[in-house]
């Protein structure tokens, strides 16, 4: 989740540029068992979950979904494309294609 958009210094400074998360987080501390990693997705396709898994969460997200088709049916007049997993090969070509490597995106 995206930080607070905060412009003012003195909001700032008032720890305004923090989330409620990461207050929380901060006041129980990091070892807390309060304070985990959601691991199970219900909100996109597997298809779609694939990439940000691959690139952002070291493959530790699952997908929720049983039956994505049914659960996540394909929307009439959409120009939809078929989509694929994303496998190490394409997150390589993606990184280059970034000017950075995985090592930098893990």
């Amino acid at each position: 989740q995206l930080p607070p958009t905060v412009l003012s210094r003195k909001a700032a400074d008032r720890g305004l540029c923090l989330s409620i998360f990461d207050k929380l987080h901060n006041a129980l501390g990091g070892d807390s068992p309060a304070v985990v990693q959601l691991n199970l997705c219900y909100r996109m396709h597997p298809l779609i979950l694939s990439w940000p898994n691959v690139a952002f969460y070291n493959k530790a997200i699952r997908s929720g979904l049983t039956d994505p088709l049914a659960q996540r049916p394909i929307v009439e007049g959409m120009p939809w494309q078929q989509v694929q997993p994303w496998d190490e090969r394409r997150l390589q070509a993606l990184a280059a294609s970034a000017n950075t490597t995985t090592d930098d995106m893990e």
